[in-house]
């Protein structure tokens, strides 16, 4: 299982360095974003919350960036 399946599945980060294993319990929330969820499977689908987001106007997004 690679690290990244183990963390989001269980919030167990698991570290390997000079041959010694340390493993901790995390509390963890990941967040990410898409353009389209379309091609996603929906094994992954089930692991986040869909939020969609209203479009911003052109005001709204040159307010934000700068």
């Amino acid at each position: 299982m690679s690290a990244d399946s183990n963390l989001m599945e269980s919030g167990i980060l698991t570290e390997l360095k000079h041959k010694q294993q340390r493993t901790t319990q995390l509390k963890t929330w990941v967040f990410a974003s898409c353009n389209s969820t379309d091609k996603l499977l929906p094994p992954l689908l089930t692991r986040f919350r869909d939020i969609h987001f209203k479009p911003y106007t052109e005001e709204e997004f040159v307010e934000i960036v700068v």
